[in-house]
């Protein structure tokens, strides 16, 4: 039955036409909004889990950018570059929404959020697994019998 609608041409077109307008340059303006809450959900996400582990245990930050924001160890600071960096390039891409490159921005914001998210999830589990020589580490730190030397 299906073969036989698919061959009458009721579902195919339907199909067709649906992802054609989804595709469309009419309908990039959508495509990039919707990217965009995207792109400030997974910053967001990203904001609470550097300010959770700055802010405890500690981590490495492997931006020099952020890392230099990082040094001043303010967290309300980081939350504010954060942010405001945020708006900024959000702003600048929904001004630009309808433009080709815009949306090609997006989607490499994207990716790249996405990306730093599964890095996020290996880096907690990487955590759980030396929890207790963080603990260690604290236990000494106090004493005075760990060593920590800067150059």
């Amino acid at each position: 039955m299906f073969v036989s609608m698919m061959h009458a041409g009721s579902v195919a077109p339907a199909l067709s036409e649906l992802f054609g307008r989804a595709a469309s340059p009419d309908s990039r303006g959508k495509r990039v909004a919707i990217l965009l809450a995207a792109i400030a959900l997974l910053s967001l996400g990203d904001l609470y889990m550097t300010l959770a582990y700055a802010t405890s245990v500690g981590m490495f930050e492997s931006n020099p950018l952020a890392r230099f924001v990082m040094s001043f160890g303010s967290p309300a600071l980081v939350a504010t570059w954060k942010l405001g960096s945020l708006l900024l390039a959000c702003t600048i891409f929904y001004w630009a929404r309808r433009s080709r490159y815009a949306e090609m921005g997006v989607w490499g914001c994207t990716l790249l959020l996405c990306w730093l998210t599964c890095h996020w999830g290996a880096y907690v589990d990487q955590i759980h697994e030396i929890e207790g020589d963080i603990a260690l580490v604290e236990h000494h730190y106090n004493d005075g019998s760990w060593i920590n030397m800067e150059n």
